[in-house]
């Protein structure tokens, strides 16, 4: 498991999470926009049917939010979607427990999921869930918002299927990290030949890569056809060259510096 912001997340999460981040880069330094292969590949992770990614302004308590910026997967229908992004943008803020519940954290950053603010049986009684969400097919949400200055923030929102089990602290910690240390994909910019990766030979880019996915040093090197003794030597320059003393910091170091999975 790799150490996140409040608690640990599942080393299987970061893993597919690493690789998704790996093709999403890929699509961007080919020119092509990474946004909807991101949130479908998040969604899958987290087995939910909706992710949500959204840049908006009036995020007070008592205002209508004004979304300037939205990106989205795994819709059903359009008219699904219209009718959450209509009821987002015409209701007060407060109105959606957990809206209210990151409104009411004066903290940078707030992740929750839906069972940290509300017990089912409330849940099953609130207009969100019965007149927004059931016509949508959709019913539990981890919601992220990271504040910008003022009152802008970013947003990020996993949604599953109408009768879905309920997400829980696996999902939340995915959805924090995600929020924390993934943002600069949705600024498009591709990656520099400066990246720590382009420091490397081939064959430590190629350890590099298994290592990411998870694999074990015998792994590795029954994989690229070494001895485990010169798969061990590669791992130790990986981790001087990239200023990492651990495979949890080598993961960390590949979510903040974009690391190729």
């Amino acid at each position: 498991m790799l150490e996140g912001r409040g608690m640990l997340v599942r080393a299987d999460y970061v893993r597919n999470l690493l690789r998704l981040l790996g093709e999403s880069r890929e699509l961007v330094a080919s020119g092509e926009s990474p946004y909807a292969h991101f949130l479908g590949g998040l969604a899958r992770i987290a087995c939910a049917q909706v992710a949500i990614k959204m840049t908006a302004c009036g995020i007070r308590i008592g205002s209508k939010p004004i979304i300037t910026e939205a990106y989205d997967s795994g819709w059903a229908t359009h008219s699904d979607r219209d009718r959450v992004y209509s009821y987002v943008t015409t209701t007060p803020l407060e109105s959606d427990p957990l809206c209210a519940a990151v409104m009411a954290s004066g903290d940078p950053q707030v992740t929750v999921a839906r069972c940290d603010v509300i017990d089912d049986s409330a849940w099953r009684e609130t207009q969100v869930r019965n007149d927004v969400h059931r016509p949508s097919g959709i019913e539990d949400a981890v919601l992220s918002l990271r504040r910008r200055s003022g009152d802008t923030a970013d947003v990020l929102v996993l949604k599953r299927a109408w009768g879905e089990r309920p997400f829980g602290p696996d999902e939340r910690e995915l959805v924090d990290l995600v929020q924390s240390e993934c943002g600069w994909l949705f600024e498009a910019t591709p990656s520099s030949d400066d990246d720590p990766p382009q420091r490397l030979t081939r064959r430590e880019r190629d350890t590099l890569k298994l290592l990411l996915t998870g694999q074990s040093e015998k792994g590795i090197a029954s994989s690229l056809g070494l001895s485990p003794h010169t798969v061990h030597d590669y791992v130790k320059v990986i981790y001087r060259k990239l200023g990492v003393g651990s495979r949890a910091e080598l993961m960390a170091s590949a979510l903040t510096k974009r690391l190729g999975a």
